[in-house]
Formats: C-alpha cells, sequence, structure tokens
C-alpha cells in the first residue's frame, strides 16, 4: 500500500517536538567552532547571511526534520515503520491503521494537520516467473522510454520519470535476495495536484483512511499497468507474416513509440492498438495480463479491512477531529501553539462528514473554498472549466437567444412564453 511520504508535521511548536523522549535530535555542526555547516557546498553562497539550521532524529526508520525552529517534517516509509525497516512484504489497511495511531500517541502527530506532499502507494506481488523477465520486456509508458537503474548484484528498477510523478518498477526479491520472485509496482507522487487533478482528495494523512480513496488509488494503479507496453519473449518472430513481423521488431524499441507519438498522434494510437493485439494472439507466456490479475488482488486484499476495523477507524477519526476542531464554547480553554501561525490548529482539512461535490462530475471538492460548488482549476487543471460550463453554457446561450429576439423587434409580449419554457427547460435566469 502506502511507502515513502514526506509532509509537514502541525498542530504542534516545534519545541515540544524536540523534547519528546522517543526522539534524540542531531545537528551537522563544526567540532571546532561548533559553527552549523552547510548540507552541500553549492548551497554556501546561497545561505551565506541566512543559513538554515537543521536538526534531524531517526525513529523506527523513518526521519524527523525540524528546520529552523519553526518547521517540523516527516520523511521516511510508513511500511517500514511498521515492519521494522523492511518493505517486502504486504502493508495492508488495518496496520496502515496502527501506523497512524501510534505516530499520534508518540510522537503527537495528528493525521488531520499532517499535511502531505509526496507520496508512493503501490503493492508487491509474488510472480510465477523471475521478475527480470517481466522488467526486460517492459517496452514503454506513454509513448517514453524508461530509466533503468542497476544495483549491484541485487536486480535493477526500471522508471518512468514526469513533472508530478514517477512510475517505478522493480526487483523487489532481488533487492533483499528472497527466493520469491517479488514484483515491486508502484506510483511515487512528488506534487499533489496530480492527485487533485484525477479526482483523488489527498492532503492530510487522515485522507489516507478513506476506504474511497484507496479504490481510486487501486484504480489508477491498475491503469497505469495496463498502459504499460509490454512485449512477449516467447514470440517467435520468424514464423509471423512480413508486416507483423515489422511491427513487432520496431516496436520492441521504445524510441519508435516516442516518435511515433510526436510525429502522429493518431497512427501511434492504431499501431499501438495492433501490436498489443499481435502480442496477446502470439505470445504463450501472458504477461501482462498474469500481472495485471495479480496487482488487482493484491491491492483489493490489502486495502479492505474488516468491518471491526472500519469501526475502530471511524472512532479514532471522530476522536481526532474532536480534538483538533473542539466545540466553539470550548476555544477560551484550549491551549493552541503559538510560535507560529503554520502550526495553527485550525487549518482547513478534509473531514469526511463534511463532504462536498462537485454540482456536475460528483468530485470531492471538500477541500476548497466552502463556497465553491464547482471543481477549481486551480486544484484540478483546465478540466474544471467543463464542470462550470456544463451548467453555465445552456443558461447563456438562452440568455443570448431571448437578447437576439428582443434586438429584432417583436409584435407581441413573449414574457409568458419564455417563463414557460425556463420551467420546461429548467433554465434559470
Amino acid at each position: 500500500m502506502f511507502d515513502y511520504k514526506y509532509s509537514d508535521i502541525k498542530g504542534i511548536t516545534p519545541e515540544e517536538f524536540f523534547k519528546n523522549d522517543l526522539l534524540d535530535f542531531t545537528s551537522p555542526v563544526s567540532l571546532k567552532t561548533g559553527e552549523v555547516m552547510h548540507g552541500k557546498n553549492r548551497d554556501r553562497n546561497k545561505n551565506l547571511f541566512t543559513p538554515k539550521t537543521k536538526m534531524e532524529a531517526v525513529y523506527n526508520h523513518c526521519k524527523f526534520i525540524i528546520t529552523n525552529d519553526k518547521y517540523i517534517n516527516f520523511s521516511g516509509s510508513l511500511h517500514e515503520f511498521r515492519h521494522g525497516g523492511i518493505n517486502y512484504t504486504d502493508f495492508t489497511f488495518p496496520q496502515l491503521v496502527e501506523v497512524t495511531k501510534d505516530l499520534y500517541e508518540k510522537l503527537h502527530i495528528n493525521p488531520f494537520l499532517d499535511q502531505i506532499h509526496n507520496i508512493e502507494f503501490g503493492v508487491n506481488v509474488i510472480l510465477p516467473f523471475s521478475a527480470k523477465t517481466l522488467l526486460k520486456s517492459i517496452i514503454s509508458f506513454k509513448g517514453q522510454e524508461y530509466e533503468l537503474r542497476k544495483y549491484n548484484g541485487k536486480g535493477f528498477m526500471i522508471k518512468f520519470s514526469f513533472d508530478q510523478y514517477e512510475l517505478k518498477i522493480y526487483d523487489k526479491g532481488s533487492q533483499y535476495k528472497l527466493p520469491d520472485h517479488i514484483l515491486r509496482f508502484e506510483i511515487k507522487v512528488t506534487r499533489m495536484n496530480f492527485l487533485h487533478s484525477k479526482g483523488i482528495s489527498i492532503n492530510h494523512s487522515s485522507d489516507l483512511l478513506s476506504q474511497s480513496i484507496h479504490r481510486q488509488l487501486g484504480a489508477l494503479l491498475i491503469d497505469f499497468f495496463k498502459q504499460l507496453v509490454i512485449f512477449d519473449p516467447s514470440i517467435k518472430l520468424d514464423q509471423l507474416k512480413s508486416r507483423e513481423r515489422t511491427l513487432l521488431t520496431e516496436g520492441r524499441n521504445p524510441k519508435y513509440w516516442m516518435d511515433l507519438r510526436e510525429s502522429n498522434p493518431e497512427n501511434y494510437k492504431k499501431k499501438l492498438k495492433r501490436f498489443r493485439q499481435l502480442v496477446v494472439e502470439h505470445g504463450t507466456m501472458n504477461l501482462q495480463q498474469t500481472v495485471f490479475e495479480l496487482i488487482y488482488k493484491k491491492w483489493e486484499m490489502i486495502s479492505n479491512p474488516e468491518p471491526g476495523t472500519i469501526q475502530k477507524v471511524n472512532a479514532f477519526l471522530a476522536e481526532m477531529s474532536q480534538i483538533t476542531f473542539p466545540e466553539i464554547t470550548d476555544l477560551s480553554n484550549y491551549n493552541f501553539p503559538h510560535n507560529t501561525t503554520s502550526n495553527s490548529m485550525l487549518l482547513p482539512v478534509n473531514i469526511a462528514p463534511m463532504r462536498r461535490e462537485c454540482r456536475s462530475c460528483g468530485r470531492d471538492i471538500s477541500g476548497q473554498n466552502p463556497r465553491s460548488v464547482f471543481c477549481s482549476e486551480k486544484v484540478f487543471g483546465k478540466i474544471a472549466k467543463k464542470c462550470r460550463n456544463l451548467e453555465s453554457n445552456p443558461r447563456n446561450n438562452f440568455k443570448r437567444r431571448e437578447e437576439k429576439i428582443l434586438k429584432n423587434g417583436i409584435l407581441f409580449d413573449i414574457n409568458q412564453f419564455l417563463i414557460e419554457a425556463i420551467k420546461e427547460k429548467q433554465i434559470s435566469l
């Protein structure tokens, strides 16, 4: 499920966090002068007058960072936090709940106030063939060639990098020298707008406990695997017709798809569809369908909790919600953090009971301005315009037709007819 996470911890002051007995903070300083050292030489001139001071502590294989005595960050693997530094096992929804509660009870990290900036999610699946076989058969993704990273005697990883996310596929079994053929398939989100544009509203750690969010992430993970272009090494090219052999031979080169997509997008779609058909028809290993089913089943298994777990999650979130947003009558007695406004416990977050949906498409817009009724273009990009246009275009077209009629002059009063038309078409002026 979830692996690496980078987030801003709010709702607790750096001083309070620093004093936690479970955390042993260290800071890189000069042993001679006590001067705070800079991490990289190229940063020296940049930070000459305002150097950043960082203190770091490692707890349960995750890193906690205090910067300039103002900001607190979490950096590390939730999977490794739960499993003692390893992430080749399964990380299930009940275990995610345990980790979330553990972080609150031991380190006072409120999931409603832990703002996520990067998140990784994916699955480990055991293959009936070597992971190396699949990795060597992957050609491209969305017309892009992969980056290859080799581990010394520990297999290799292929990665597709984009502006807001990365798709990573690697041999987890070889990485840890395990007997099973374990494949890791994951998406690393480097900018949360990527998920927001897909209608997946993850802003805080509390959102990771939502079943609807899990379904959306699972659908995205499976969709991305289906978009991979994968060859079947069992295909005997010399036994095919000339035209089929040519397409399969050229299609094994990722640059072929890159060039074709740039030069002729329509022909790219046509040939890619044919390439996939030929792989299914002439291949015997059935690589893509086999792994697709394994990923689907594994995500279903790790993300679907028992009814008892759901009740525990709801009780925990209700408790956290009450702590985070106390009743108005209790505000005078509540001790809010006071070091910076960035640590205020009044920061807006998504609360399940207050979910709001776009009037046109039904996306979750709880994190937008309370007065908004459509998807925000800042959050979802240009696609958000369609939501507003679906409602405004018929109304505006009706008004333009009315103005045109009135401008040309009429013999009779048409107001009554307009009122009836409005009622019939349900258009409000």
